[in-house]
C-alpha cells in the first residue's frame, strides 16, 4: 500500500484514527465496526475518489470529509453507543464518526448483546469488547484479517508510552534540577566554610600576634620595675654612703663641723 500511496501523493495525508482516542478495551471493538475506515484519509472532496478507483489500491481504503452534517437522534432506549468510548476534540472528525457509528451500540459481552438485540432499532447492532456483533438477527463473531488489527490498541500504547516517557523526562528534568539547586548550595556552603576558616585562621594568628604582644609588654613592664626597684634601692644605698661619711667627716673635723660637713655633701652630690 505504501508504494500506492505515495504515488498517489497521499502518503503524508492524516488517517482517520490519529484523531481518535478510544477508552482502553474497546480498540478491538471499534476496529471491527470501522475497519478499513480506521485508517481513512481525509479527503477535500469526495469526488477524488473517483480518479483514484481507475487504478484501484492493492488493499481496502477509506475516505472521509469532515463536512458538518445535520445531527439526527439515533439512540435507542436503554442502550449506550459505541461513540461514548471515543474521545474526540475535532468536531469534524466527531460528525463523520458519528455518522458511521450512529446505529452502533455497546454490551458488555455475546451473553448480554444477545439477551438485548431485541431492543436494537432496525438496522443496528450490538459490538462487544472482543469485536463480536449482534444484529436483530444474527452474530458475527470477529477475528483480525489484516495487519491493520491492533492498530488503535498499539496507537493507544505508544501514546501512553509517550506521555509516560515525557513524564519521566519532568521527573528527571526536576531531579536535575533539584541536583542543580542541591549542588548550588553546596558550593555556596563549601565556599562559606571555606571563608569561615580562612576568618577563623586569621583570627588564631592575631589572637597569637596579641598574646605574644601581651608577654611582651608584661616582660617590659616587669623589666621597668626592676629598672625602678634597683633605682630606689641605689639611692638608699647612696644615702646610706652619705650618712656614713657625714659621719666619719663629723668625727674627724671636729673643728668645723658643720662646714667641712656642708663641703662633704656638696662634693659627694655633685659626682653623684
Amino acid at each position: 500500500m505504501g508504494p500506492w500511496l505515495e504515488s498517489k501523493g497521499l502518503n503524508k495525508k492524516q488517517r482517520f484514527w490519529q484523531e481518535l482516542n478510544v477508552e482502553k478495551g474497546w480498540e478491538t471493538a471499534l476496529e471491527a465496526v470501522l475497519r478499513e475506515r480506521v485508517t481513512a484519509l481525509q479527503a477535500g472532496d469526495l469526488k477524488e475518489a473517483i480518479q483514484l478507483a481507475q487504478d484501484a489500491p492493492p488493499s481496502r481504503l477509506a475516505f472521509y470529509s469532515n463536512v458538518q452534517l445535520a445531527q439526527q437522534d439515533s439512540n435507542a432506549q436503554g442502550l449506550t453507543s459505541l461513540i461514548s468510548r471515543v474521545q474526540i476534540k475535532d468536531a469534524g472528525i466527531r460528525a463523520v464518526l458519528q455518522e458511521w457509528l450512529s446505529h452502533t451500540y455497546i454490551a458488555d459481552n455475546l451473553e448480554d448483546a444477545l439477551r438485548r438485540k431485541e431492543q436494537l432499532p432496525q438496522g443496528a447492532y450490538l459490538v462487544v469488547k472482543e469485536g463480536h456483533v449482534v444484529t436483530r438477527v444474527g452474530v458475527q463473531l470477529y477475528s483480525p484479517d489484516s495487519e491493520q488489527a491492533g492498530l488503535l490498541a498499539r496507537a493507544q500504547e505508544i501514546e501512553n508510552l509517550d506521555k509516560q516517557a515525557k513524564a519521566q523526562q519532568l521527573i528527571f528534568d526536576e531531579s536535575q534540577s533539584e541536583a542543580n539547586r542541591t549542588q548550588a548550595v553546596f558550593q555556596n556552603t563549601l565556599e562559606q566554610a571555606q571563608q569561615a576558616r580562612s576568618q577563623a585562621e586569621h583570627n588564631v594568628r592575631e589572637a597569637h600576634q596579641l598574646e605574644v604582644e601581651r608577654l611582651q609588654l608584661a616582660q617590659a613592664e616587669e623589666k621597668y620595675r626592676t629598672i625602678e626597684l634597683d633605682q630606689v634601692n641605689v639611692h638608699a644605698l647612696v644615702s646610706k654612703v652619705l650618712t656614713c661619711l657625714l659621719y666619719i667627716f663629723s668625727h674627724h673635723f671636729e673643728a668645723r663641723p658643720l662646714a667641712h660637713s656642708t663641703e662633704v655633701i656638696k662634693i659627694v652630690s655633685h659626682r653623684h
